[in-house]
This record gives structure tokens, C-alpha cells and sequence, in this order.
């Protein structure tokens, strides 16, 4: 599990950048689906997305919340 949340921070560190990018909301809705990083890794997720928290993103054609743990 380490290694997993090290690789997933490393990832979420150098997507940061490129955040608006269509492709890097494709890679973050497998993350949030697949590994869950909206419940185990919150910190990472919210300093990764804060700078763009006023772009109005949809995640593919189902509602996702990522809200309800505050």
C-alpha cells in the first residue's frame, strides 16, 4: 500500500500541471473508480485540484461527488 500511495502522489504531483487538460480528467475519474483516492488519499487529491476548483469539470456521463466528506 506504500508503494501504491507513493506512486499515486508522485502521479497527482506531476498532473497538477496540466489539470485543464481533458486527458488528465480521464486519468483522474480512473483513479477516483479504481483506487479510490477521493476517500485515501484526500490531502493529495485537494492540494492537486485546488488551483482550478472554479473549472466546472464533469466526470464521463454519471454524477461523481467528491464532496460528501466535508
Amino acid at each position: 500500500n506504500k508503494t501504491l500511495n507513493d506512486e499515486i502522489h508522485r502521479f497527482l504531483d506531476l498532473i497538477s500541471l496540466w489539470i485543464d487538460e481533458p486527458n488528465s480528467h480521464l486519468t483522474l475519474e480512473y483513479l477516483l473508480r479504481r483506487y479510490r483516492i477521493h476517500e485515501f488519499n484526500v490531502d493529495r487529491l485537494l492540494r492537486t485540484t485546488i488551483a482550478s476548483h472554479d473549472t466546472k469539470v464533469r466526470i464521463s456521463n454519471e454524477p461523481f461527488y467528491i464532496a460528501y466528506f466535508c
